[in-house]
């Protein structure tokens, strides 16, 4: 009886030891071992080292460059501050008074102006007149005179202007007539001569110029104001010292 209850036994100790060694771990393997924790660790922290080991210096390096790039494609402020004294250049140019010479010269273009229309007004008068539209012709002659008043009241601003610009720093005895035209420099003359004779004065200078600047390189003013100073009575000579200067002897010849 003993035999084969420890046959029994035996065998199933021996059953048991083969179902543990070849089914014990299989049944467990949908359970995870104790060593794939650490695997996972491991590959996790080997994916995390791989990931902020090539972004970050990447994101580094170019941040300087973008950096770069975004400061070399917006120069607004090195050139604005590069143009601004010439901005302010521009805008002080723009905004100052102009220079008497300036407004001299604008004076007479704006007369000129006048002129050509007068003239123009002239010579349609005259087409008007031929076909007898006398009321046209009427009309013309009234406009013509508007631009001739225009044109005069502007040289005489103009006259003036230049006049004083020459003359403010030269004595009572000198007199400059560049810029004027006869008409407007024999006037000038008169009134020299009656100021210098009040002063006493025996002569007075009038510098004429000897035509340098004038159509054709001959001087118009200076044998209009010799003619008429002539005229008034007076004793006149060009100086000998210098060509475009008139030497005028107050007092009858």
């Amino acid at each position: 009886m003993a035999g084969p209850m420890f046959c029994l036994i035996a065998g199933a100790v021996v059953a048991y030891t083969v179902y543990q060694i070849f089914f014990a771990d299989n049944g467990d393997s949908d359970r995870p071992h104790e060593s794939q924790p650490s695997v996972y660790r491991r590959d996790e922290r080997q994916h995390r080292q791989t990931i902020h080991s090539s972004q970050p210096p990447v994101y580094r390096r170019d941040e300087p460059q973008h950096q770069q790039t975004i400061h070399s494609s917006q120069p607004q402020a090195p050139v604005y501050r590069h143009d601004e004294p010439q901005h302010r250049q521009t805008i002080d140019s723009s905004q100052r008074d102009p220079t008497p010479l300036e407004t001299y010269a604008s004076l007479r273009a704006r007369a000129k102006q006048e002129g050509d229309l007068m003239a123009q007004c002239h010579k349609q008068r005259k087409e008007a007149s031929r076909r007898r539209d006398r009321a046209r012709a009427k009309a013309l002659l009234e406009e013509g005179k508007r631009h001739a008043t225009k044109m005069e009241k502007l040289n005489a601003q103009a006259s003036a202007i230049i006049f004083k610009e020459n003359n403010q720093d030269k004595a009572a005895c000198k007199v400059d007539l560049h810029g004027l035209y006869v008409k407007e420099a024999i006037a000038y003359s008169k009134q020299a001569i009656a100021d210098a004779g009040r002063r006493g004065d025996s002569e007075i200078r009038l510098i004429v110029g000897q035509g340098n600047h004038s159509e054709g390189g001959v001087s118009r003013l200076k044998p209009a104001i010799q003619r008429k100073m002539q005229m008034c009575g007076h004793r006149v000579e060009v100086d000998p010292r210098n060509p475009g200067v008139l030497l005028v002897r107050l007092g009858r010849m």
